[in-house]
């Protein structure tokens, strides 16, 4: 989050690994909905586990 808004802040910013570039003052619903898309991005599914077992104890 950063109070320029000019060219070379945001490449500065994209060069520098980030992700978003909101300038203040922030929308507060776009930025939730930024930081939503941001968190959940690459969330999948739960692993499953079967384990099936020979033994009458177990």
């Amino acid at each position: 989050m950063s109070a320029r808004d000019d060219f070379a802040a945001r490449l500065g910013a994209i060069r520098a690994g980030g992700d978003a570039y909101i300038v203040k003052p922030a929308d507060i619903p776009s930025l939730v909905d930024r930081l939503d898309g941001l968190t959940r991005r690459g969330e999948e599914a739960p692993y499953r586990i079967l384990v099936a077992d020979d033994d009458a104890a177990a």
